[in-house]
């Protein structure tokens, strides 16, 4: 079970991941299919969208009030659409509020099997197509088509449009372990409380 209660202004239903190393992962962002589009405003990274029993995204504000209230890794699961599977694994994990436009600003030591293409992004803030707060002169929300903590502009875009196919970088890519347009057919964030 989880106890995520303290962080939380109201009780909220969550997915949890109980087979990867243990369980006890929270998940907050689940693509496998492209059933849900991820091309959406602030508003709605804001409050959550999609289906627990689906694709979704849980919300920026429970991701913050959650990661606020304790001192949480991060896990990182990707699949091609070959089949090829690799983890990305930080030892610390936490997300601003939103008047720190849910900045990424805890990111701890990186293990894993996909290499490290979120380091990179630690310190950044969140933008949306409709919300441009990152470090480059071009937008890269809406150049990238995503929504992420994007920097001058980015080495992973998990929320990007969904496919194998695309433009380099204009599709889910964790770049470090395949490269530009090496395509994710699945992608699970999740958290867990360190004990």
């Amino acid at each position: 079970t989880l106890d995520i209660s303290r962080g939380l202004k109201a009780p909220i239903e969550v997915f949890c991941d109980q087979d990867y190393e243990g369980g006890g992962w929270l998940v907050f962002q689940n693509r496998f299919n492209g059933a849900i589009d991820f091309y959406r405003p602030w508003a709605e990274y804001k409050e959550g969208f999609g289906a627990l029993d689906g694709e979704f995204w849980l919300g920026l504000d429970k991701l913050h009030e959650i990661t606020y209230s304790g001192s949480y890794e991060l896990a990182i699961q990707m699949e091609g659409f070959d089949g090829e599977k690799a983890v990305a694994r930080y030892s610390e994990f936490a997300i601003g509020s939103e008047a720190e436009f849910y900045n990424l600003i805890k990111l701890g030591t990186y293990n894993g099997t996909a290499e490290d293409s979120l380091s990179y992004h630690s310190g950044g803030k969140f933008s949306t197509f409709d919300r441009d707060n990152d470090e480059h002169e071009t937008h890269c929300a809406s150049v990238y088509i995503g929504a992420w903590w994007y920097k001058a502009c980015h080495l992973s875009n998990l929320n990007s449009r969904y496919g194998p196919t695309g433009q380099p970088n204009r599709i889910v890519v964790w770049r470090k372990w395949k490269g530009d347009s090496y395509a994710l057919r699945k992608t699970r964030m999740m958290i867990k409380l360190k004990s």
